[in-house]
């Protein structure tokens, strides 16, 4: 692949391997899209982009060198963990998310006061090997159905549209559709998972 010396130097500090960059060059976004992941590879060696010339990129077409940010994201969005349904009875809203730990995760989602709420239960996991991707799968689904709120993190109260109106059945049909052929194993529900149930 023809990369020049500041992007193998790049290449290096991000600890991305050059041969976990698919040369994407004279194909559409399409194509280097499916291709990409087909391979299992995350970044492209793209078109130039407008800001800086840089050729870098996300499989998504984000360049990585304006915005090393896209890495950390994009190695997330690939990894393995949890895919969860999250529930809030004083709110009374639902919320898909993914991580790595459950029990770190429902103890921040309290402690940042998730949607204003401090009574988050996680009531749904499955352990996939791509845990990003599936979550906003999921949510992709859900569109309709979001709402608005905030949590707090360092010290500063941050917006967020990951909030679900409580309607679980809504909710379930989707995380459920995309989940159905994870095995029995990698899966939990809660026991008491109907009274989660705030649509009604």
């Amino acid at each position: 692949m023809d990369l020049t010396g500041a992007e193998r130097a790049f290449l290096l500090r991000q600890r991305i391997k050059p041969d976990h960059v698919l040369d994407a060059r004279g194909m559409s976004k399409d194509q280097w899209t499916t291709r990409a992941k087909d391979k299992g590879i995350l970044f492209i060696l793209g078109s130039p982009c407008d800001a800086a010339g840089h050729r870098l990129r996300t499989r998504a077409g984000h360049c990585i060198q304006c915005d090393t940010s896209k890495i950390a994201y994009v190695r997330r969005f690939a990894e393995p963990g949890h895919v969860y349904i999250a529930a809030s009875k004083t709110a009374r809203m639902l919320k898909i998310g993914s991580c790595k730990d459950i029990g770190q995760r429902e103890r921040n989602l309290c402690a940042h006061r998730y949607g204003g709420a401090t009574d988050w239960q996680i009531i749904a996991w499955a352990r996939t090997p791509k845990a990003g991707e599936l979550e906003f799968d999921i949510q992709r689904t859900l569109a309709g159905v979001t709402v608005e709120g905030s949590y707090e993190k360092d010290g500063r109260v941050q917006q967020t549209r990951e909030l679900l109106r409580g309607d679980l059945v809504k909710v379930w049909q989707a995380y459920n559709a995309k989940t159905d052929r994870i095995e029995a194993g990698k899966k939990w529900r809660h026991a008491g998972f109907q009274h989660f149930n705030f649509g009604a």
